[in-house]
């Protein structure tokens, strides 16, 4: 645990932020972790980063150094402690162990090895069988084991349920050194305990920190914290190459596109379902020839598999089928649910999250609030499920159109629409392949057409476009090949191919091979003769032209991503960072 000192210029700009170890880098520690920054050590190693307290300078706040300090301070600096430590007793010693089991209902007992969750024990307030079996623990490994004094506490007033009350209280001040000596800050820390007979003190078990001023003797000069302009020409001002990105970020970027197109794909499948679920009187059986066993099957296959528990039925009906669908929409441990996607995209945006802008970051807040931490007073129904759909979706098609109005549309927002339309294209192509593969009865039919324009967003548009009933021909029409419709596949593989265009690459070359790849992708679709795609094949009784076609399609679509992939988020020294003049790129 240790503050740290970002340094961003020459000049000795820095961030001071505190927080342990373990959440420093998500790259090298904690994955999980959405405070730290990404790539610090690799930075530090570089010397790119000053970090005030190492990592692992945390050894000096272990409690079995305390015994030493005065020695230390004797033997290195020749005088005493100007603050006397607490009195503390190692119990490596013999001697001082011994002291230790003597007066263990006087002493707070501490491990030396600092791991979490590890928390002090008061030896007053156990019990004769539990201090029996301390002093064991200690007798067997006695180095991990110190003995401290027990210290009164002071106290602070508190407002507690309305009522000023005394509440225990530590306080912290911080000094800095510099060229002159040491400058005490003007602030401290003051935690206090969240209960009269605690005394853990901790945010972890509800301690409250409160502001402290520390005060000095005399009236303090106001501190210029930041450096006045100069007066410069034009030319003399430095800016930063907007066609440079880190890999990492692209990367980061590109999947925050991906998932985030991923989660407002499978929420309105889902959305879609709940509510025929809701409304129809009909059983998910065996045979799922009715509407609502056809989009269950389509959504088990854009999950990766994850509704199979649904979608396989093959011998009885499903019991609890409520269950399955709350689980596939809020169960993050679930690979391939709703809430797990959601977890990636907040993992990813957390990864670039200097990027965004400040109506950015709310939305991504209250997705994480209402779906990665609900709490315990949200509702699990299904009711209550498709609200929350309502308005995740909202919250992403808001989220891109605030990316498209107030992020820079330099190489970052390239890629992160790039993924985008991938995903969309992929997820369209799996989605209307599951659905119009098989024959069958003309009512099933008409109403899965339905459902299917309903959740690509393109219902009304079918009716404005062809004022007449839902067929095959003009649905596949609609959703593959209307370079109009912004939610058709081709529209989607016109869009990719402005931004492959866009990446960087050789300057000798006259097409990349994404480039290659996305003129392919829009030939194909360009060729094909809807009234073709809706015909059945007479032997197999599937529609094998449209099936051919859109496993063409999502092989050219996962060949592209892969190319992008190896060609610019491989994070070594050589590929650290995209530029429209690096001639190393061959895509």
């Amino acid at each position: 645990k240790g503050t740290k000192l970002q340094s961003w210029q020459a000049e000795g700009d820095g961030l001071l932020t505190d927080m342990n170890d373990i959440y420093c880098d998500p790259l090298e520690f904690s994955g999980e972790s959405g405070l730290g920054v990404v790539g610090l050590l690799e930075a530090a190693r570089r010397g790119s980063v000053a970090i005030v307290n190492s990592i692992g300078s945390s050894v000096l706040e272990n409690p079995g150094l305390f015994p030493f300090l005065p020695g230390i301070a004797r033997a290195r600096l020749g005088e005493d402690l100007i603050i006397p430590s607490i009195a503390t007793w190692w119990c490596g010693q013999p001697k001082e162990m011994k002291f230790v089991l003597e007066h263990i209902d006087q002493l707070v007992i501490k491990n030396t090895s600092c791991r979490p969750g590890v928390k002090p024990i008061f030896g007053d307030r156990l019990s004769r069988k539990q201090k029996e079996t301390l002093k064991q623990k200690i007798k067997t490994n006695p180095h991990l084991y110190v003995g401290q004094e027990r210290i009164l506490f002071s106290t602070t007033p508190s407002l507690v349920k309305g009522v000023i009350q005394p509440r225990r209280a530590i306080l912290r001040s911080f000094l800095v050194g510099g060229s002159q000596g040491y400058t005490v800050m003007p602030g401290g820390l003051t935690r206090s305990l969240p209960e009269e007979a605690s005394f853990t003190l901790a945010n972890q078990v509800g301690g409250v920190s409160k502001d402290t001023w520390v005060l000095s003797a005399e009236p303090e000069k106001q501190v210029l914290w930041w450096r006045p302009p100069k007066i410069v020409g034009a030319d003399s001002i430095t800016t930063v190459n907007r066609d440079e990105l880190p890999s990492r970020t692209a990367e980061n970027l590109f999947w925050v596109g991906r998932y985030a197109e991923r989660a407002e794909s499978i929420g309105r499948l889902l959305r879609t379902t709940l509510r025929l679920f809701r409304e129809s009187e009909e059983p998910i059986f065996e045979s799922a020839v009715q509407p609502l066993g056809q989009l269950v099957l389509a959504l088990n296959a854009c999950t990766q598999g994850s509704a199979a528990a649904i979608a396989d039925s093959t011998t009885k009906e499903i019991k609890g089928p409520e269950k399955e669908l709350l689980s596939l929409s809020l169960d993050m441990s679930r690979k391939g649910s709703l809430s797990a996607v959601i977890h990636s995209l907040r993992t990813a945006c957390y990864a670039v999250r200097d990027l965004w802008s400040t109506d950015t970051w709310r939305l991504i807040e209250e997705i994480e609030d209402r779906w990665i931490h609900p709490g315990a007073q949200v509702e699990r129904n299904l009711i209550s499920v498709q609200k929350r759909l309502d308005r995740l979706i909202t919250d992403l098609v808001a989220l891109f159109g605030l990316n498209s109005e107030s992020m820079s549309h330099e190489l970052g927002w390239t890629l992160l629409n790039a993924g985008r339309r991938i995903e969309r294209a992929t997820y369209s192509s799996t989605l209307i392949k599951s659905i119009f593969r098989n024959r069958l009865e003309p009512q099933v039919e008409y109403a899965i057409m339905e459902s299917a324009l309903t959740t690509i967003e393109s219902l009304t548009l079918h009716r404005r476009r062809y004022r007449t009933y839902l067929q095959p021909q003009t649905v596949l029409e609609l959703l593959l090949l209307d370079e109009t419709n912004p939610r058709s596949l081709i529209y989607q593989i016109n869009q990719l191919s402005e931004h492959v265009r866009a990446l960087p690459k050789k300057k000798a070359r006259r097409i990349t091979r994404t480039e290659a790849l996305a003129l392919e992708a829009s030939t194909l679709l360009k060729l094909s003769d809807p009234a073709m795609l809706a015909e059945f094949s007479a032997k197999s009784k599937e529609r094998e032209n449209l099936v051919e076609l859109l496993e063409k399609e999502e092989k050219l679509l996962f060949h592209l991503s892969e190319i992008i992939t190896e060609s610019y988020f491989s994070h070594s020294e050589r590929l650290s960072r995209l530029s429209l003049s690096n001639s190393e790129v061959e895509l």
